[in-house]
């Protein structure tokens, strides 16, 4: 069995094996490019794929193509809307995912695509941006930051360049709550609002206002335009019929009414230094339409024409080149009318009656050019605005929707005549210059054509000829210089400096097409491969043996599959269209019981043999069972409880309402269901039980959805404080100090619940509810900001929380108190935590070049490492959460080929292996007796070494009795620690002998030898002879030393003088030893008498 506590799940050297390719059908469903804007050789453009809608860049010259930056980590996209060029870099509007839609700038390349500014902190983003126009060298727009209302604003591409130029209105309401256009005139930006026209320098200074309007029975929308020279802007009641006209310099004293029109408006269109108004009323059965002309002045004002019409819509026609004569077309009930005007009456009139009319009008010449059809049929007209149009060419019949477009001195058009079926036409004003330009479809069948994209000396087009398939063309407009560019379908086509780039998608890829004037096509370039259709593993439950997922293999279908880590088995599949597949699942014994649609079932892991057990709306386990909350008949509600069989479920206690947020804590289950009485979303308690009281009320306010921890509950009461219960009613009470605080983002971890909270002047920010009480963890975004809880998880007794402030996302480890809270550094598209045998992993990007892929977090880092990276290069494969089982880690990632389907990753299970390389003299005993080196030797066959600590190489050169040294290592398999201890003694004991030791001849002699050392206490002394010997008369040399725990020996010498014994003189015998002896009397003692 394998340590919990070593085992770090993560990635071997090798890649991350497919577990099954579940959906290898080809992705059908993919869309092209779309270009934002020509820059250059450089073309911006949007496209849909694994990382979402992002911002894409080509190199029309080179033929390279990539993705700028994922701007918003993943795939969700940031779906970047354009809104200028600014030199040599695009401004547009995206989200990161942080701070909402907001501006963002980009020179092609990661390092120069940046957020301009945080305009409105949070991920809201901007509330409005609109009319954004360049001038000069920078953009302006109106915008609304939350702050200041709809105001003007101007970036010129650089974050410190972008600034509100002036707060026109005090306060969040702004300018307006409705602006329009910014139009320039004469050096200056002007900008209509509700009763007010502004104008600006670009400086809080310059800005001023120009003109209010009568607002005291209503506001009146004010539009500026710029017609005849001169600046005008109308004002007038949305949707209302009453429009007055003005004409400004720009001050209020050079302000004057010029008209008054009392019908809705239809035209406002330039004539030299006059402006054509259009305007109209409805009739019975028709639409009077009114034009007049104006010089800018009220005696100027002068009515041209009055027409009758179909429709309230009349559109501009052409201006002749002197710009003296303006036509309109003017539909009417047999088909449209061709009016010309001088500006003169007696020079307004009907010019020509037509039939049909469609596609642009070109102008080749003196004359514009159009195509028709009048009461004598179809045919390619020209006109130079006096005399009647005339007819180039005459056509058998005109397709239902005309194509035309102008290449230089050619017009292009789509038409029929009397040979060929709906083909492509070419005319240079003349009739022997209007031909066909290529028969695609040979005979009367005619082309079906989509579009016409003209560019410098060519034209490209969208057609399909019959029986063939849809194409891209290009045409020069000669027979011989038509050719298809690709088949597929075209999604854009823009001009560059390297020539006309179109973007193509078949049913394998997406590419880029350039083509130069003049010139071949240059070699075609792939952008974007789509993968496979995905399965979209998901809702993982593992037991010893399995582990079992939901997937999507089609539409509107969901599959139930267990997998023993090799291969997979479809347990079960139904069609299904609702919500995530077996989002609910418990194992109960050998016994699988999954949520599928409004259904419990249950397996025991055989494909097919899956049985129902009850009808619900949500489960959960509680022990050897699951609660089930579901309908009671056609209606109300009931809990019920299965033990996995048929026979094992059964009904409990009815509902009074619909039931939400079911979730166990300890061996209770909580839910809240709505008050009829009250209209309050009440919290309730169950045990699962048929016992009295196994369903309980625990409070009467409004709760939000209950989070366990532990074995209680937490949740938001009334929206404004936080809540705990124990599941009993008297336990169940707000919790001191979060009144008020409006709590948000709950976390149920172990004994803790962490939450955000308005913390007074700090705004909202990141608390923890534990047995000590709620309180605040720190000020993660100082100031009034907001930090957003996303995700938590545990790790080694401490959290590890998901955090988002206006900085971005960033990790956190706390203990639960505040000075126990740390930041540990940012992370790049984090959304999930999960922590797996101690180890955290996460989905990031952990240096911005690999995408969103799988990371983990070991216990000691402050930055997560890259695990496995699914999809090579920028692109992010944005993992699910893993599980673990049989020494692999399961996860659903995104593959370049495949798509998004399972995958496997063979674990590393063992720590690095550590072992020490001591160098030196060794001694006795394990001391070394000189200096010592001491180096490790690191290193994991199965997977690279991540971090070590204390590992270095070392030496001892001073005497120690001992010096420990750790080395700790860490790879993806775990943490080892080894140890290495080292005992240096370079010095010999000091060994005192005696000068001279006395004795008395056949008496032993004592004698004291002293050793002391600087490291062993102890040292082994010994003398020769020892000390006690009896030593002989005279002189003898004694030999001494001492030896430490090392092995060192010292010595010295002293000698031993012996001297003979002196005499003893008389021996008194005792009583009656007289005359025993030469001795003298010796005294034997009473009784001793005659003993020898």
């Amino acid at each position: 069995m394998l340590n919990g506590g070593l085992l770090a799940l993560c990635l071997l050297a090798a890649s991350p094996r497919l577990l099954a390719d579940l959906n290898p059908q080809a992705r059908e469903d993919f869309s092209g490019a779309s270009v934002l804007a020509s820059v250059g050789d450089t073309v911006f453009f949007t496209l849909n794929t694994q990382a979402g809608l992002e911002l894409w860049a080509a190199n029309a010259a080179e033929g390279r193509v990539w993705l700028v930056k994922d701007i918003h980590p993943g795939s969700s996209g940031s779906h970047p809307f354009f809104l200028a060029v600014l030199g040599e870099r695009v401004v547009f509007r995206a989200d990161d995912g942080v701070h909402g839609l907001e501006l963002w700038t980009s020179d092609g390349t990661p390092a120069g695509t940046r957020l301009l500014r945080d305009s409105l902190p949070g991920a809201g983003g901007l509330l409005a941006l609109n009319g954004a126009k360049v001038w000069g060298q920078s953009l302006y727009f109106l915008a609304n930051d939350g702050v200041h209302g709809l105001e003007p604003w101007v970036t010129d591409g650089t974050p410190e360049g972008t600034r509100l130029v002036a707060d026109t209105r005090a306060g969040p309401e702004g300018i307006t709550d409705t602006t329009y256009h910014l139009v320039e005139f004469d050096g200056a930006l002007y900008l209509g609002a509700y009763n007010q026209l502004w104008r600006t320098d670009g400086t809080a200074a310059g800005t001023r206002l120009v003109h209010a309007v009568d607002s005291s029975v209503g506001s009146r929308a004010v539009h500026p335009f710029v017609r005849g020279g001169q600046l005008w802007f109308s004002s007038g009641f949305s949707g209302g019929t009453t429009s007055h006209f003005h004409v400004t310099d720009g001050t209020p004293e050079g302000t004057r009414l010029v008209v008054t029109m009392t019908s809705k408006m239809s035209l406002e269109l330039d004539l030299g230094s006059r402006v054509v108004f259009g305007s109209w009323t409805a009739g019975s059965t028709s639409y009077t339409h009114w034009l007049k002309v104006s010089d800018g002045t009220s005696e100027g004002t002068l009515p041209l024409a009055t027409i009758t019409s179909s429709s309230t819509l009349v559109w501009e026609h052409a201006l002749n080149p002197s710009g003296t004569v303006r036509s309109i077309v003017v539909p009417v009930d047999a088909g449209y009318q061709l009016w010309r005007t001088d500006g003169t009456p007696e020079g307004t009139r009907l010019a020509q009656s037509l039939t049909r009319k469609g596609g642009g009008v070109g102008l080749l010449g003196d004359e514009s050019i159009y195509v028709g059809a009048d009461d004598l049929g179809p045919a390619l007209f020209a006109w130079d605005g006096t005399a009647a149009p005339r007819v180039v060419r005459r056509f058998a019949a005109l397709p239902s929707t005309i194509l035309s477009a102008q290449v230089g001195s050619l017009f292009y058009f789509t038409a029929s005549d009397a040979l060929t079926g709906e083909e492509l036409w070419v005319s240079d004003g003349t009739e022997q210059g209007t031909v066909m330009v290529s028969d695609l479809s040979a005979g009367a069948d005619g082309t079906a054509f989509v579009a016409l994209h003209p560019g410098a000396g060519q034209l490209l087009f969208i057609a399909t000829p019959k029986g063939g398939a849809l194409s891209l063309w290009r045409t020069d407009g000669s027979a011989m210089g038509v050719s298809r560019v690709a088949t597929g379908i075209t999604s854009s086509v823009v001009m560059t400096t390297a020539g006309m780039a179109a973007f193509t998608l078949d049913d394998a890829a997406v590419w880029l097409h350039v083509l130069p004037e003049g010139a071949p096509e240059r070699p075609v370039t792939r952008v974007w491969m789509p993968p496979n259709q995905d399965s979209s593993p998901e809702n993982w439950t593992v037991d010893g043996s399995f582990a079992y997922f939901g997937t999507r293999p089609a539409y509107n279908r969901i599959e139930l599959l267990r997998t023993d880590g090799v291969g997979t088995q479809v347990l079960r599949g139904e069609s299904f269209s609702g919500g995530s597949p077996y989002g609910r699942r418990a194992l109960l014994g050998g016994t699988l019981v999954f949520l599928e649609g409004r259904a419990v079932r249950a397996t025991q892991g055989a494909p097919g043999d899956a049985v129902f057990l009850s009808s619900a709306l949500d489960m959960v386990q509680l022990g050897a069972r699951v609660l089930i909350a579901r309908e009671r008949g056609s209606s109300g509600y009931e809990l019920a409880r299965s033990d996995g069989t048929s026979a094992g479920t059964q009904a409990l206690q009815p509902l009074v309402g619909y039931p939400q947020g079911l979730v166990a804590a300890g061996a209770r289950a909580y839910f809240r269901q709505p008050d009829s009485t009250s209209g309050t979303q009440q919290l309730y308690r169950a045990t699962g039980t048929l016992e009295a009281g196994a369903l309980v009320r625990l409070a009467t306010f409004d709760a939000g959805l209950p989070v366990a921890y532990g074995d209680r509950v937490a949740f938001v009461a009334n929206e404004t404080s936080l809540a705990s219960s124990d599941g009993t009613p008297a336990g169940t009470r707000l919790v001191p100090g979060t009144e008020n605080t409006s709590p948000r983002d709950l976390q149920g971890l172990g004994s803790w619940v962490f939450f955000t909270a308005v913390d007074g002047a700090r705004g909202r920010e990141v608390w923890v509810l534990d047995g000590a009480g709620a309180r605040g963890l720190g000020d993660f975004e100082p100031g009034a900001g907001d930090t957003k809880l996303l995700d938590a998880t545990l790790q080694a007794g401490e959290a590890v929380l998901l955090l988002q402030t206006n900085a971005g996302r960033s990790l956190v480890r706390t203990n639960g108190t505040p000075s126990g809270t740390r930041v540990l550094g940012p992370v790049h598209g984090t959304t999930w935590l999960e922590t797996l045998h101690g180890t955290v992993y996460l989905d990031c990007d952990p240096d911005g070049q690999v995408g969103v892929e799988l990371c983990s977090l070991a216990v000691n880092a402050n930055q997560p490492t890259l695990v496995a990276d699914y999809a090579p290069g920028i692109m992010p494969s944005s993992p699910s959460a893993p599980v673990f089982f049989g020494g692999a880690l399961f996860v659903a990632a995104t593959h370049p080929v495949v798509g998004r389907e399972a995958f496997a990753l063979d674990m590393d299970t063992t720590p690095p292996h550590i072992a020490p390389t001591v160098t030196g003299t060794l001694g006795q005993n394990g001391f070394y007796v000189g200096d010592v080196s001491l180096t490790w030797s690191v290193g994991d066959l199965e997977s690279s070494v991540t971090d070590t600590n204390g590992c270095g190489s070392a030496a001892v050169t001073v005497d120690t009795l001992e010096r420990v040294f750790t080395c700790s290592a860490t790879s993806v398999g775990g943490t080892a620690v080894n140890r290495v201890s080292i005992r240096r003694d370079t010095s010999p004991p000091q060994l005192t002998c005696p000068t001279q030791v006395t004795g008395k001849s056949g008496i032993p002699v004592a004698f004291s030898v002293t050793a002391v050392d600087a490291l062993d206490p102890a040292p082994v002394v010994v003398s020769t002879p020892p000390s006690g010997t009896v030593f002989p008369e005279g002189l003898t040399s004694v030999e001494a030393s001492a030896t430490d725990h090392a092995g060192h020996r010292a010595s010295c010498q002293f000698s031993v003088l012996v001297s003979p014994a002196p005499d003893a003189g008389p021996v008194d015998a005792g009583a009656g030893d007289a005359g025993s002896g030469d001795g003298g009397p010796l005294d034997a003692g009473q009784g001793d008498a005659g003993m020898v």
